[in-house]
Parts: structure tokens; sequence; C-alpha cells
């Protein structure tokens, strides 16, 4: 007869856990990542680390009203934002403004967080379906949830995480063969970046490649054709507005395509910057996806190969061809940031593959069937061992690369409060509702000042971009710019305001004078 402990004891040992309870594993994973990330400081949730966020607030906040990608009140369109479908997902952050900034700021990171959730639920069931367990999909995302670039990019403001939501699914339903489901994603890809455009001719490579039994139906190549509609949508409204194809800001910020070892060399250090990349394990892990994709043999597999190693490569090298890339501050890292975490979400999927087979090995030596374990499998579970117990060494790496985005996310958007966000509210506070403000950061000036603003380079002025039209003096009331644009008052303009923080401070990027913005008046002859 058992005592009533050894019965608890007894029950304890024989109950099983609902499958869904450890399914839950990443999400928690997440929300305490998220929590740490956030450490504490104000900013992280009432700031962007970068002025272009702040940019994509202001064409949200006017397709909010229903002004489609106005910039200026009362002006025309402009295709002065690289990924119109951000601004239309982020729009209803906006239905906060009575509320305040703040409270569009933070509705423009609860989005984001709820596109992260969506993240991890692509790798969720893409690992789930590929590895027939559970226990695989669940391991990839819980390890994801934890990624320093993911979290960094999910309270940035900006469109990747976006982009990724569209690269995940669109790669989990190509593996699981909903072709049709997986063009309708990929459609979108080059909407929320531009960049992404060769994601689409990958699908009907990888699809003629691939798939060798079943060659792409005719439908097949119709729906790859209409995939193409919103970007040609979007290429048309582009060319009414600037009388090209891209977006504005893609020409001023993009070069002619050139590509050598130095621009290799910095992409490959952008890409292994932070995170998993980061870690000696990580290129073991990739290989791992690789080893298992060539020994398979399934079409899931090499999917997964196809979309998440392959494709980021490709996409990489387009990004380092066509822009100026450095691996000193955010500005231009996030650029590769899409590559990067599409090629982390294979390291963890690997992760979860090599931990599957090797608690599939050990179950199969309890049953006494180890003759019947393939040498392949063998390899891939002493893979599993190896990589947990590298993952585990690594540990402190990637602990200081977490505290490092962190630590960045605080001290850049702290930067960019002090310098563009006072910028602006002083715009806001000190000028008429009429004055005309040219500025040299086009983002933060312009949605706090509430001014008819011009960027000075262009990047929402088409016509000044393109050299369609020059600025004259007389045209303006107001100047807020950094100190290279003007290291002397302009003729006819006093200065008014000096806003700075001390160099070390501007952590955005090693950039002398950005740290500054000088506020000047145009003193307009009498009677003028």
């Amino acid at each position: 007869m058992t005592t009533p402990i050894a019965a608890k004891i007894v029950t304890a040992r024989t109950v099983r856990h609902p499958r869904w309870l450890y399914r839950l594993v990443p999400y928690a994973v997440y929300g305490v990542a998220l929590w740490a990330f956030v450490g504490g400081s104000p900013y992280p949730l009432s700031d962007f680390p970068l002025d272009d966020a702040w940019i994509h607030r202001v064409y949200a906040s006017a397709f909010a009203r229903g002004h489609g990608f106005q910039y200026n009140p009362g002006g025309g369109q402009e295709a002065g934002s690289t990924s119109p479908l951000w601004v239309l997902v982020s729009a209803p952050a906006h239905w906060l403004e009575p509320f305040g900034p703040a409270a569009v700021v933070l509705g423009v990171k609860a989005t984001e967080v709820g596109l992260g959730v969506l993240v991890l639920n692509a790798i969720q069931q893409l690992g789930t379906e590929a590895m027939g367990t559970a226990l695989g999909g669940t391991i990839a995302a819980a390890l994801f949830a934890a990624e320093p670039r993911f979290l960094f990019s999910i309270l940035s403001g900006m469109e990747n995480v976006l982009l990724l939501v569209v690269w995940a699914y669109g790669t989990c339903a190509f593996a699981l063969r909903r072709r049709i489901r997986s063009l309708v994603w990929f459609s979108l890809a080059p909407v929320a970046r531009p960049e992404a455009l060769i994601l689409l001719p990958l699908w009907l490579v990888g699809r003629w490649l691939l798939d060798r039994a079943r060659r792409p139906t005719l439908a097949e190549h119709g729906a790859w054709l209409l995939a193409w509609a919103p970007v040609l949508l979007w290429g048309l409204f582009c060319r009414s507005v600037n009388g090209h194809w891209l977006p504005t800001t893609f020409y001023m910020k993009s070069r002619s395509f050139e590509l050598g070892w130095p621009e290799v060399g910095v992409a490959t250090d952008i890409i292994a910057q932070h995170g998993y990349a980061a870690l000696p394990v990580f290129l073991f892990g990739l290989g791992v996806l690789v080893a298992w994709a060539v020994l398979d043999r399934r079409f899931e597999a090499a999917a997964m190969l196809w979309y998440l190693v392959l494709a980021p490569l490709a996409y990489a090298v387009g990004v380092a061809g066509s822009r100026v890339l450095s691996p000193t501050g955010y500005y231009w890292t996030r650029w590769l940031d899409p590559a990067s975490l599409a090629l982390e979400i294979g390291f963890c999927l690997a992760c979860g593959l090599a931990v599957v087979e090797a608690t599939r090995v050990a179950a199969a030596l309890r049953r006494g069937a180890r003759a019947r374990v393939p040498l392949p499998q063998w390899c891939l579970a002493g893979a599993g061992i190896a990589v947990a117990v590298w993952l585990a060494l690594s540990t402190p790496r990637f602990a200081a690369s977490f505290v490092e985005r962190r630590d960045r996310l605080v001290s850049d958007a702290r930067a960019i409060n002090l310098i563009d966000v006072r910028a602006g509210q002083w715009i806001h506070d000190h000028t008429p509702a009429t004055a005309r403000v040219a500025v040299s950061d086009a983002g933060a000036i312009r949605y706090f000042g509430q001014r008819w603003t011009l960027d000075l380079a262009g990047l929402n002025a088409a016509d000044v971009a393109f050299g369609q039209r020059r600025i004259e003096p007389g045209d303006l009331d107001w100047l807020a710019v950094f100190p290279h644009f003007f290291p002397r008052p302009p003729a006819g303009f006093a200065p008014r305001q000096t806003i700075e923080i001390p160099f070390a401070e501007y952590t955005i990027c090693p950039c002398p004078n950005q740290n500054r913005v000088d506020i000047y008046e145009y003193e307009r002859p009498d009677g003028q």
C-alpha cells in the first residue's frame, strides 16, 4: 500500500503535460527577453534609434488621415518611403495621436511586438512540419526569441521585422508546398524593402530546381506573374510622383552597383557582428542545415536551405553592391539585418533539428534498436550534442552581445530624442504655423514641428532630389540643419537656437557635427 506522498510522486511521473504548454515556451522567452532588452530606460519605449523611423511616422500619419503618401500638409504625393507596406501596416497607430506622440510610439512598438510573435509562430510551424515533431520548432523559435538583433529591430520603428514576417511565412508556405500562398507572401516583400525583390525570381528558380518531379504548372506561372503586381503598382506610383520607378530615397541612398572584396568584407563583418551570427558555432550550425538538406533529400529540407541560406546571401550581395556600408552604426548595419536575421532563423532551425535527432537516437538506444539507426542520423545526433555544448560555452559572448545591443538602443534613441525630437519641438513652439522650414534630417523635425518642411537633400522632395528645382533663400523662413551644411550662417539668415549633445553621446554613427542642430531664421527685407 502506497502512502499519499508516494502516490503523488507516481502520479507526477505518469502525467503528461499538454503539448500546447511547451509550445508556449518561445513566447515566454520572447516576453522575458523584451523586458530585459528595455532595461528600465524610458527611451526604448518612447523613442526610435533612427530619424528615418520618424519619416515613416510622417507618411503613416498622413495615410491614417486619408491623405495618402503626403509629406507636407496640403502638398502633393511623395515617394519618400522605401517601405510603403510598413507605412500601411503602422498607420493605425496614428489613430492614437489625440493622446500624444508617446501613445503613437507605443502603438508602433506594439505593432512590431505583434509582428515578432508572427515571426516566432512561422519558425515554430516550419520546424514542426519539417522535423515531424513540435520539439524542433519550439527549440528553434525559443532560441530566436532571445536574438538581440531581432529585439533591436522590434523596438526600432523600422520595417525590418515586417519584412522578416513576409520572409518567414513565405518560406514556410514554400517548404510545405503551399505554393500560391508562398507567392502571396513573397509578393509583399518588395514593398517592404526594395532589395527583397530578389525573393520573387528565387521562387521560380527554386520551384524548377528543388521539385523536379513536379514541374511548375501553367497556373503557377500565372500566379508568379501576378505576384509582381504590388511592386509594379508601387513602381507606377513612384513613376507618376518622381518620374522614376523606385522611391526617391532609394536613389539618394544607393549607388551604382559595384561589388569587390572590400564590399564583401564589410558585409561579412556586419552580418557576423551581433547575436548568434557572432558566435563561432554559427557557421557550424548552418553547416548542419546544409548537411541535413543534402542527406535528407526531402523538399522541406531543400526549401529551408534555399530560402534561409542561399536567399539571404543573395540579398546581402545585392545590398553590399548597391549601398555604402559600415559596421560602425545602426544607420548602416540595418540594411543587412534582414539577411542576417534570415540566416539566424536557419541556424536556430538547425539547432532544433540536431537536438531532435539526438533525442531520437537516445530513444532508439533505450529500446535496444541501435542497429536500426542509420549513419547520417548518428552524425546529426553528434552534431546536436556539439551544438548544445558549444552554445552553452558561448553564453558569455552571447550575453555580451545582448547587453551591447540593448545599451546601443538606449543611447541611439536618446540621441535622436535630444537632437531631432527636441529641434522639432522648438520649431513647433517658436515659429508661426505658416513657416517654411528646411532641414537636414527629414523625420522628427517635420513630425514634431508640424510645419511645411523641405529636406535639403531632396529625400522627400523629388524635384529637389533630381535637380528640377533649385532652393532659393527667399523660399524658406527657417533652417534646422547640421553644422556641416552651413559652417557659417547663410546670407540673410540669423542664428536663433543651437541644440547639441556631447559627441561621445551621439552613438548612431561616428559622424562629426551631427551631434548638433543649428536653427536659423530668414530676415526678410522690410515690406516682404
